[in-house]
């Protein structure tokens, strides 16, 4: 069972049931709803997107979205070239290669600033354009706030392709999950936290929860890994 994500997991379950009624009309000769397959995915790292993102694939091969389901994992660096037309080339590379599949781009907000990321954003808005038989779903990943400055700022396109109102969005985890990740790595590793040691990683991974761009899981990995280091040093 994955910790958190309870708003991701209703949307995946309403995606599942839109596509269980669009077979229904299927079957009464109506014309299918609409389905939007490629997403914004905002939130800080460690919340689960990229694992949403495997899970989001599976979903849309079992609904006949997509023909694999399969994952293609690129971040923005990955779209953009250093000459000109270079960016369209990586770009239109990348989509093909994810055909089937879900082409999962990370850091997209980095594509937004530059003429070889723009060049790269008009790319995608010219040829993902959400229409059946497309047979591709491509995610945008990273922060909220700088995903929401891109979409108002760059190409108007990529709005109607990457809609807010369908993002999923992974929240920071609350103390109590972090315990239970805490809890679930400290048992991949055979380890055996005291009450004190879990309260006192608790209380340090809180004050880091107040800050930007929290971990959120690499948080948890990071100060179990130090952990360990101080437990070996003695």
């Amino acid at each position: 069972e994955k910790v958190g994500l309870r708003e991701v997991k209703e949307a995946t379950a309403a995606l599942v049931r839109l596509a269980e009624a669009n077979h229904k009309r299927e079957l009464r000769g109506a014309h299918p709803l609409r389905v939007p397959l490629n997403r914004l995915f905002l939130g800080n790292p460690g919340t689960g997107k990229t694992t949403v993102a495997k899970i989001y694939g599976r979903v849309l091969k079992g609904t006949g979205h997509l023909s694999d389901g399969g994952v293609v994992l690129a971040v923005a660096s990955d779209l953009l070239g250093s000459a000109v037309g270079e960016s369209e080339e990586k770009t239109t590379r990348l989509l093909e290669a994810a055909r089937g599949k879900v082409l999962v781009i990370d850091e997209a907000y980095c594509l937004h600033g530059s003429s070889y990321g723009e060049a790269a954003i008009n790319t995608l808005v010219s040829l993902v354009h959400n229409e059946p038989g497309e047979d591709v779903a491509v995610l945008l990943l990273g922060y909220e706030p700088q995903m929401k400055r891109m979409l108002r700022d760059a190409n108007p396109g990529l709005q109607r392709r990457f809609s807010l109102e369908a993002a999923f969005r992974f929240a920071d985890f609350t103390d109590a999950q972090l315990e239970l990740l805490l809890h679930r790595a400290a048992a991949r590793d055979g380890l055996r936290l005291p009450r004190a040691v879990r309260k006192a990683a608790l209380a340090s991974l809180s004050r880091e929860r107040v800050q930007p761009n929290f971990g959120n899981a690499g948080a948890v990995n990071s100060l179990l890994g130090r952990a360990k280091t101080a437990l070996a040093a003695r």
